[in-house]
């Protein structure tokens, strides 16, 4: 899967600075926050902080709240994410994208083979939309379809969160069932039933999306610039484990061109001092 980022979101044809196109600004952002997210030296660099200090502050749901922020400290996140999309080679009769990390794509800056960077390519999740039906004479929605799709699939639940929120509870998280004609926001008793996953994995869902909106949040102030509310996806593997869907929301949400481009640079000189 091929996910574009153009630069249409702005209203900017061009913005000042070392990446003048906000297409490449935007995919660079997105691919450097991915990298960022699935490295475990950025969770351990990110639990020094002030805001993972007072997300630990705030728990109030006990060990495995802190034991979330521990694994991704060992581990790193799980994405769909596999790098940026180069243009396709042919091999045989196949045509191949070899997706590039972004110290791959910078290694190619002195070559005449350097592309712009205009998309990111993601493993394929399949999702399936809700149905609206007729059931004993009422309307209902029908998310079987959503629930039984083939893994790797899409969780039908969209997680939209505020870096303002002075709260760091599920306070600061509201759930939507964003497949819906008209997206609405749901109880968490509902959320349980419509994602198709356990209690289990949807508490794991929710701690894992506090501590991304905590990490995005302090990229931002580390580059000082003030994000803006964000939306989170995610999914399940075949080995029905969650890992986070980048589906544009990341790029976002950075407000205006000018701070895609600052974020960008910013992030490509911290990424140099991360481990490989």
């Amino acid at each position: 899967m091929i996910l574009l980022h153009t630069g249409l979101r702005t209203p900017y044809d061009r913005i000042d600075g070392s990446i003048s196109d906000p297409g490449l600004a935007q995919t660079l952002g997105a691919a450097l926050l991915l990298e960022r997210l699935e490295n475990a030296d950025a969770w351990k660099a990110f639990s020094k902080s002030s805001v993972a200090l007072g997300l630990r502050k705030a728990n109030r749901y006990g060990s495995a709240f802190n034991e979330v922020a521990e694994a991704l400290q060992q581990q790193g996140l799980r994405t769909n994410y596999m790098g940026i999309s180069q243009p396709a080679r042919s091999v045989g009769s196949n045509e191949v994208v070899q997706p590039l990390t972004v110290a791959q794509w910078q290694a190619q800056s002195q070559s005449q083979t350097q592309f712009q960077a205009k998309a990111l390519a993601c493993r394929h999740i399949s999702s399936a939309r809700p149905k609206t039906m007729s059931l004993l004479g009422q309307t209902v929605v029908d998310y079987h379809a959503a629930r039984t799709a083939s893994l790797p699939r899409l969780i039908p639940l969209e997680l939209s969160y505020s870096p303002h929120a002075e709260t760091h509870d599920t306070a600061a998280l509201e759930m939507v069932a964003h497949l819906e004609a008209t997206p609405r926001v749901v109880t968490l008793s509902e959320a349980l039933s419509l994602s198709g996953i356990s209690a289990i994995q949807l508490q794991d869902m929710v701690f894992k999306s506090l501590w991304v909106a905590g990490f995005l949040k302090w990229v931002g102030l580390t580059a000082n610039i003030d994000l803006a509310s964000g939306k989170m996806t995610w999914g399940v593997d075949r080995d029905e484990q969650l890992l986070l869907v980048e589906g544009g929301n990341l790029s976002c949400l950075i407000p205006s061109a000018a701070e895609v481009n600052a974020l960008a640079g910013h992030l490509l000189l911290a990424t140099s001092c991360l481990p490989a």
